[in-house]
């Protein structure tokens, strides 16, 4: 998801488990393979399980 206030872009990365409802989530200033690599490092020192596989 994008996001624009004040001329300032977000850009919304979620991961979520449907099961246990964990909702995992980070904000960044653009959508490029390194914030999506820092986001699922960050991701996977948090996450309460341990991750098995990703959906894109």
């Amino acid at each position: 998801m994008t996001r624009t206030v004040n001329d300032v872009t977000i850009k919304h990365f979620a991961a979520w488990k449907r099961f246990s409802k964990y909702i995992h989530s980070g904000l960044f200033t653009k959508a490029t393979a390194k914030f999506a690599r820092n986001f699922l490092e960050d991701l996977i020192k948090k996450a309460p399980y341990k991750i098995l596989s990703e959906q894109k």
